[in-house]
C-alpha cells in the first residue's frame, strides 16, 4: 500500500506513520476477515455443487468436479472456516435425510456417498512437531 498511500511523518522514536487510511483500511480488514473467509468457505461449497451439476448435465468437463473436489479437500485441511461450512452443511443434509417417512434407500445411498468421500479425503494431516523433519 506504501505505493497509493505514502506514510505519514515521523513519530517521536523515528518510525513513519502509516497513512490515516491505510490505517482505517487495516481495521476495517480485520473487523470483517472472518466474516469475509465464512463467506467463501460457504461460496466454495455452492460453487462445487454447481461444477458438479455441470459435470452430470454434460455442461461443464467431466473431470472439472475432481479437480474442484481435490481443491475443496486442500481448503477443509488448511482452512477452519471451510471445516466449519462442511460441518454445518453435513449435518443440515444428515438431518433432512433421516427425516422420518424418507424411504431407507434415501439413507443408505447418503451413507455411502459419506463412506466414499471419507475414503478418498483419507485421514486429517498433522503438522511435523518443531525441528522434526528438517536438515
Amino acid at each position: 500500500m506504501p505505493q497509493f498511500l505514502p506514510p505519514g511523518p515521523a513519530s517521536a522514536n523515528g518510525a513513519p506513520q502509516p497513512h490515516p487510511l491505510a490505517k482505517k483500511l487495516q481495521v476495517w480488514v480485520k473487523a470483517n476477515y472472518d466474516t469475509a473467509m465464512r463467506v467463501v468457505a460457504y461460496t466454495e461449497l455452492v460453487i462445487f455443487v454447481r461444477v458438479l451439476i455441470g459435470a452430470v448435465t454434460f455442461q461443464t468437463a467431466l473431470i472439472s468436479p475432481l479437480i474442484f473436489a481435490h481443491f475443496l479437500r486442500q481448503r477443509y485441511y488448511q482452512s477452519a472456516f471451510t471445516r466449519e461450512a462442511i460441518a454445518f452443511t453435513n449435518a443440515h443434509i444428515n438431518k433432512f435425510v433421516r427425516k422420518a417417512g424418507n424411504p431407507p434407500a434415501l439413507i443408505q445411498v447418503w451413507e455411502k456417498v459419506q463412506l466414499l468421500t471419507s475414503r478418498w479425503v483419507g485421514n486429517t494431516l498433522t503438522a511435523n512437531p518443531a525441528g522434526e523433519g528438517r536438515r
